[in-house]
This record gives C-alpha cells, structure tokens and sequence, in this order.
C-alpha cells in the first residue's frame, strides 16, 4: 500500500518551487532590462580634440569588425521603375549584416522581407549575389562611376567619404559622447562652407581608440546657422571589432546553387 505523501512536506515542497522559479523569474527580468540600464547610464565625455578624432575617423579603413547596421534615408525620392532598388536605398531603410577584414576582403548582406542580396569584397574583385534570381555576378576592373549599392550606406564607409572629400573651408567641431551598439562614441560634426550644398552638416561618432565609425546622420540646411532634420541615419545596432575568418568574406560560386 502507498502511503499519502504529507500535507506539511507537499506544502513545503510548494513553496520551495515557487522560491526557485522567483529567482529564475527575477533573474531573467534582469538580464532582459540589463542593456536598457546600460543605455541609461551616462555616456563619459572624451577629451579627443576634433582634428585629431577626423584623422583617426580616415585612418580606421584597416580596422576589421563585424556587425548589423540599419540605414534610413528619407530623400523624397520618386520610384524609379527601372532603377527600383536604387530608389528603395535612397529612399527607405537598409539593414545589412556585415564581416569586414579589410579594404579589399570583406561581406555586405543586404536582407529585405522578400529576400537577399550580398557584395563581396575579394581582392580587388566585385561579387554581387542576388538570392532571388540564384545570380552570382563577378564585376572586374575599374568603375569611376557606378549606382550606389547598400554597403555604401555602412557606417565607415559612409563617414570615411564623406571626411575625404571635405573641403579645407568647412569646419569641424566635437559632439557629445552617445552610447551606439554598447560603446561609448565620441561626436564629430563637419559642417560645409559652401553655399551650393544642400548639407547643412554631418554628424559622425565613432570609437575614440580605433576611429572605427558607428553612426553617422545627414542633415539638410535649416533655418539660420543651424542644421534641419537628419535626412539620412546610418547606426550600428550590433558590433564586434574582430576579424572574420577570411572563408566567411570569401565568395563560394558552388555553394550557390539550389
């Protein structure tokens, strides 16, 4: 015959169940507040000067990192039918994957709802994946001028041409600190000289020890000497600076079959 387990012991046994999944509870109501906390907490203020965080800014082109990026650019741009996803990039938002090992080897996957399209950077040649149409297409030789493809709307390189084709006139001052993707990024605004320029300024953060860039905003000439609304916002949601394994930024033709 079994004997009826004892109400104190069930009882007791309750209570120590409850007691546990608490913690558990607690314990990951913590964890999931945990990077809201850390956004909250004051961003410390970096003592770089300004010309010597633009120079850090173009010299971070050999800083490998990986990441996730969002872009979104608001141009009020019409549709172009025959040039539809150079409207989508000019006139929309862009999130990308991206494993950067340096100048001439690195992976940009643009991913949209309906689909994928990825850039490889393989020394010195172009690879254009597009996972719709099952296309891989290698692009060779030299292209002074070419349509704007999504890695252009990265971060880095997004603020590194912008820094390089600046011109002696315009000026450049420090922003305060912002916490972008976990790090604490120091401020730089360039604001144009010029007249003819519809860029009232750029705003670019970036790491204050390796220059690599994090965010970067565009915004159009406002009212008197300050700038309007950002027309166009390029951010790291997620990064790493670690180098990639060279196979993952390394196209792989068989691999793309279905």
């Amino acid at each position: 015959m079994r004997r009826a387990a004892s109400p104190t012991y069930v009882g007791c046994v309750s209570r120590g169940a409850w007691r546990r999944w608490s913690i558990v509870a607690s314990g990951t109501a913590l964890l999931c507040a945990l990077p809201a906390v850390i956004a909250a907490l004051p961003v410390p203020a970096s003592s770089i000067s300004a010309p010597a965080l633009r120079a850090r800014i173009l010299a971070s082109a050999r800083v490998p990192y990986q990441g996730y990026a969002e872009s979104t650019v608001n141009l009020g741009l019409p549709q172009l039918p025959d040039l539809h996803n150079v409207s989508t990039l000019l006139d929309g938002t862009t999130d990308q994957y991206v494993w950067y090992l340096s100048p001439a080897y690195w992976r940009a996957d643009n991913v949209t709802g309906t689909g994928e399209s990825d850039t490889y950077a393989d020394g010195g040649v172009t690879y254009l994946w597009n996972y719709g149409t099952n296309l891989l297409t290698q692009v060779t030789g030299a292209q002074p001028v070419r349509l704007p493809r999504a890695p252009d709307l990265l971060p880095p390189a997004l603020a590194q041409r912008l820094l390089n084709t600046a011109g002696r006139a315009d000026r450049i001052s420090r922003l305060p600190a912002r916490r972008i993707a976990g790090m604490d990024a120091a401020g730089l605004r360039l604001v144009p000289a010029g007249t003819d320029t519809t860029i009232g300024a750029v705003d670019i953060w970036a790491d204050p020890a390796s220059g690599l860039p994090v965010e970067v905003q565009i915004s159009g000439r406002g009212t008197g000497h300050q700038p309007g609304q950002p027309v166009l916002i390029s951010t790291f949601l997620e990064l790493r600076q670690t180098r990639p394994d060279l196979a993952t930024v390394t196209p792989h033709p068989i691999t793309f079959v279905l």
